[in-house]
């Protein structure tokens, strides 16, 4: 970003945060996703959501293959649903949710989800507004992993076991990173925005820049306590197989272009290995939830059982 973008976006923010102070209209939310192959969830996601005070989504189809795109389309006709196209493979993640929160914006939403398929925002009040308002800027969300159980993780969206204290694999020197268990990695939060003032929002949606947080010399406003986010990591081994066809395709288009380096970590990188040995169906199973080891890690407070989210996804008929 040249000096004069960021000195532009950086006035616009300005004005757009001081003018929104002074409305007393309801607080209007909604959410942004960037999606690739995520048919299994994607409808699910946006049911869920829509029931819980989310009035409207934006979104980035980046070049899906197994029907979301069309599922999307489909949807346009039910909910409030804006969709862009990105087919570049370059997973340009930041770019586009800043783009999204933008238009979100101008299409007069107040605060913004930022949000991927596979994740699922629970509030305890039973609406994501709850505590909203025009004042902060940038809230973040803790979020955890939900563990598929091996005997049962056809059924990855009922499990009511997810992480609780994680593993700092990064603390082993000798360890093969891409080897861990990345469902026991330590994980980040997610942000829900003001798109009144939003600068950008960065990669992962773990954080976004606002003018808000410029003008207090702070980097967020503070925690949500309200919601917590359950994460669907791994799912299928049909999803975590295209997940990984996806990643595939990315380093060769980033060698094939000529790019200086991808945005890809260890562990991708061992499963794009895996994938192009042929074993990646064991790298899934090893993955798994071992009923045999439940006791043992409940005991050691590595995972928790909460039901919550299944519970209420019952409730509003989604499973």
């Amino acid at each position: 970003m040249s000096f004069n973008e960021e000195f532009r976006g950086y006035t616009l923010g300005l004005f757009q945060y001081l003018k929104n102070q002074t409305s007393t209209s309801p607080i209007k939310l909604c959410m942004a996703m960037q999606v690739k192959d995520e048919v299994d969830i994607i409808e699910m996601n946006i049911r869920y959501h829509a029931s819980k005070g989310c009035e409207a989504f934006f979104i980035v189809d980046n070049g899906s293959k197994d029907g979301t795109r069309e599922l999307l389309a489909q949807l346009q006709s039910e909910f409030d649903l804006t969709i862009l196209d990105d087919k570049t493979p370059d997973h340009n993640q930041s770019a586009n949710m800043t783009k999204l929160t933008n238009l979100a914006r101008k299409s007069g939403y107040d605060w913004v989800i930022e949000n991927d398929a596979d994740e699922f925002w629970f509030s305890k009040s039973g609406d994501l507004r709850s505590g909203l308002d025009r004042k902060n800027s940038v809230l973040r969300v803790n979020r955890y992993n939900v563990l598929p159980v091996l005997n049962s993780h056809e059924r990855w969206i009922e499990s009511p076991w997810h992480t609780l204290n994680t593993i700092h694999f990064d603390m082993f020197s000798d360890y093969d990173k891409g080897r861990n268990n990345f469902l026991f990695a330590p994980v980040l939060h997610k942000v829900m925005v003001n798109a009144h003032g939003v600068i950008n929002v960065g990669g992962g949606n773990h954080g976004a820049r606002h003018i808000g947080d410029k003008l207090k010399k702070r980097k967020f406003s503070g925690w949500n306590d309200n919601l917590r986010i359950f994460h669907y990591a791994l799912r299928s081994f049909e999803r975590f197989k295209t997940k990984v066809e996806n990643i595939n395709r990315s380093l060769k288009y980033t060698a094939d272009n000529n790019y200086k380096k991808h945005n890809f970590g260890p562990q991708a990188l061992y499963w794009n290995s895996a994938y192009e040995k042929g074993k990646l169906e064991e790298v899934y199973q090893e993955m798994l939830l071992d009923e045999s080891c439940i006791d043992c890690m409940k005991k050691l407070k590595l995972i928790q059982f909460d039901d919550a989210l299944v519970e209420d996804l019952k409730k509003e008929r989604l499973i």
